[in-house]
């Protein structure tokens, strides 16, 4: 965001559980929100311009593969109390909306454009959306980031190649609905999940 202290004063009178008032940390300056469900949603500015830095690849100089941030998913088992949360604090749109089957897509409206959503999104799941494994996961953790998702325009090359570099999956590539997925873990045990999705399906708005 632009001004992280213009949200500070059009959030601080509301009902809402913020950590702190906004603080300065390196290049950035910025405060936490605390929702009901325990999840903390943190608004930040970059205090000096923030640019890739020159010679950092986009990709593995060695793998004609990309992977780009497709989502963050949350757990949850109150869906409609954090997708407001989301629409009111932070003025995130619904771009899809499956709350029958327990999943709702929301991104920054800003940043989508007029043929469907062209930018990292949250996914949120609650019951009846579960797997084994997120209803393990919600039993285990409580609300919370449950994975993040990178989109590749092969899912089994991709699969072959992270293998190739000690990832070790437990969900080997299979299709799931119109999505072509599979999952491992990163370094510190989150799930990373890979995937290819019917892009018509998903992402009209």
């Amino acid at each position: 965001m632009d001004d992280v202290d213009e949200w500070y004063r059009k959030l601080v009178h509301r009902d809402l559980d913020i950590l702190t008032a906004p603080q300065s940390w390196r290049m950035t300056k910025g405060f936490g929100i605390r929702h009901a469900s325990g999840i903390i949603v943190q608004l930040f500015q970059f205090l000096e311009p923030c640019i890739l830095m020159e010679g950092q690849p986009r990709r593995s100089l060695e793998s004609e593969l990309t992977y780009s941030l497709h989502h963050v998913s949350i757990v949850t088992d109150d869906m409609l109390s954090l997708e407001q949360f989301y629409q009111e604090v932070l003025g995130l749109q619904t771009i899809l909306d499956l709350k029958k089957k327990g999943i709702v897509f929301m991104a920054d409206p800003a940043s989508i454009s007029a043929k469907g959503r062209d930018t990292p999104s949250i996914e949120i799941i609650a019951p009846p959306g579960f797997w084994e494994r997120e209803r393990e996961f919600l039993e285990r953790c409580g609300s919370g980031i449950d994975h993040l998702s990178f989109l590749v325009l092969d899912v089994d090359s991709a699969y072959e190649e992270l293998r190739g570099k000690g990832a070790l999956f437990h969900v080997t590539p299979n299709d799931f609905g119109s999505t072509r997925l599979a999952f491992f873990k990163d370094s510190d045990g989150l799930d990373i999940e890979i995937e290819l999705p019917n892009l018509i399906h998903m992402f009209a708005v």
